[in-house]
């Protein structure tokens, strides 16, 4: 699934850098300068909107910017003057572009108090991370927010709330606190009413910087950039466009109302999650490393540890039992947290590269590998191994696939996302002969939870909830479909 950023104004700000309208200057691909010379906008593909608008998160990339922004804003074009030697410009016959951006940051306190429900019916646009609790189902519209369903009937989902949560890609929940990230920072959530979820906390600093153009999304003391300066300098000639600040957000209590339902107590996250929670820790992994929270204590999240695990490339963490399971492109990381605190290196699994969600059941391990994007030179496969000795893990078997990724595993059962290639329906009673018994090709996940019965599928297109209690037989009960 590609990421997509929210920064709607930096379409505006670069197309009118590099291609403005014929009603600023003229014609697209020549651009009058003020001394009346021109430069070819053609030669400028270094600065073409996709280098610079694709900002790290946890080593994931955004790739279409063309999202909700997260203030209303203008372009505002202003000739400045002449810079540098005028003789140098008519002689050399080209307009060499210096671009600078800084960023224009937003109050801590503000950022937070936007942290809330929204009112309005949000739409789902782009469906990032799931997480199950009872009833209660919590998917992330990447860098938008999380809604909140009510599954009480998984064949009529009832849209609770809309969290609007800038910057949020994953999730996760104890009791009545909901754990998310907003860009760099930790936010603790309180959905004791989620009609009225406020922040009740921020460690502004939890992560590892997210950089857009120009600087860090969220300074060392959680203020979060809303806009750009951008200031371009060409070899004689200077150009300046800014952005209005301002945030619009629409707050009020007329969401949808739940039907009574049990309190969550400890939400369930799907495979592709980099949050694993237990009663009292949170356990987070970006590329390299592997981050403790204290939660002991409702809604007052505390840092604790850092572990340097030595990899550059986690993607996932599954924690069961003692075993805390990191999938990365090049192997599965098991640490032990049976001692509690800071866990302990056990052991690492390695294969070949390729993407590596993993879910553990009863001391064995599933785990698919995958080709394409980042993995192109991967497998696709699904590997089973016993990890009953978290400091000896051993395969014992492999399973070909067409191009697993997320995937749940329920009693004798793997189900496995293939995207394009459907839902396969795993066999699992023999772990050293796994079987292929079905798949459903008319959904197209990427992630699954299964949970007393029911599947909860995520993918580009939307949300199913199918019926699982035959197994060669599934059927779909429900489809909240994306809005494009």
């Amino acid at each position: 699934m590609s990421m997509k950023t929210t920064f709607k104004f930096l379409p505006l700000l670069l197309g009118a850098l590099l291609f403005p309208s014929c009603s600023q200057v003229g014609d697209a691909s020549m651009q009058p300068i003020p001394n009346g010379n021109t430069f070819n906008a053609n030669a400028m593909t270094e600065l073409r909107l996709s280098r610079l608008t694709e900002p790290m998160v946890w080593g994931q990339t955004y790739k279409d910017p063309q999202m909700d922004s997260i203030i209303p804003g203008g372009v505002k074009w202003d000739s400045t003057g002449v810079l540098g030697n005028e003789e140098y410009c008519k002689d050399s016959g080209n307009w060499y572009p210096y671009v600078t951006y800084a960023p224009l940051y937003q109050d801590r306190e503000v950022f937070l108090t936007r942290i809330q429900s929204v009112a309005d019916e949000v739409e789902l646009l782009n469906p990032g991370k799931l997480m199950v609790s009872g009833s209660w189902k919590f998917v992330t519209d990447v860098n938008r927010g999380i809604h909140i369903y009510n599954d009480s009937d998984p064949a009529n989902p009832q849209k609770v709330a809309f969290l609007n949560v800038p910057g949020v890609l994953d999730i996760a929940l104890k009791n009545k606190t909901l754990y998310a990230n907003a860009y760099s920072a930790l936010i603790a959530i309180d959905i004791t009413d989620p009609l009225n979820a406020k922040a009740v906390e921020m460690i502004p600093t939890a992560f590892p910087p997210v950089y857009s153009i120009g600087g860090p999304i969220m300074d060392s003391l959680g203020n979060v950039a809303v806009a750009w300066r951008a200031d371009t300098v060409f070899a004689c000639n200077r150009y300046e466009i800014m952005y209005a600040e301002g945030v619009s957000t629409t707050v009020g209590t007329n969401a949808i109302t739940p039907k009574a339902d049990s309190s969550p107590v400890l939400g369930q996250n799907a495979s592709m999650s980099r949050f694993a929670i237990s009663a009292d820790w949170l356990y987070t992994v970006d590329a390299s490393a592997l981050r403790l929270f204290d939660i002991r204590v409702d809604q007052s999240p505390k840092k604790d540890a850092i572990v340097e695990t030595g990899a550059w490339d986690l993607e996932t963490i599954f924690r069961d039992g003692d075993g805390l399971f990191l999938g990365s492109m090049t192997g599965m990381h098991i640490y032990d947290h049976s001692k509690g605190g800071v866990p302990v290196k056990a052991s690492t699994y390695s294969h070949i590269t390729s993407c590596d969600p993993v879910v553990v059941q009863e001391g064995i391990a599933y785990v698919t590998l995958r080709s394409g994007n980042r993995c192109a030179n991967g497998k696709n496969e699904l590997n089973i191994l016993d990890v009953e000795n978290l400091y000896e893990p051993k395969l014992l078997s492999a399973l070909p696939m067409k191009n697993p990724a997320g995937l749940a595993v329920e009693d004798s059962t793997v189900f496995i996302c293939e995207g394009e290639f459907g839902l396969a329906v795993i066999d699992i009673k023999d772990p050293l002969n796994p079987t292929e018994i079905g798949r459903t090709s008319d959904v197209y996940p990427e992630d699954v939870l299964a949970d007393q019965g029911i599947l909860t599928l995520i993918g580009p297109d939307g949300i199913w909830r199918m019926d699982y209690q035959d197994r060669l037989n599934l059927k779909e009960l429900s489809f909240t479909p994306v809005v494009h």
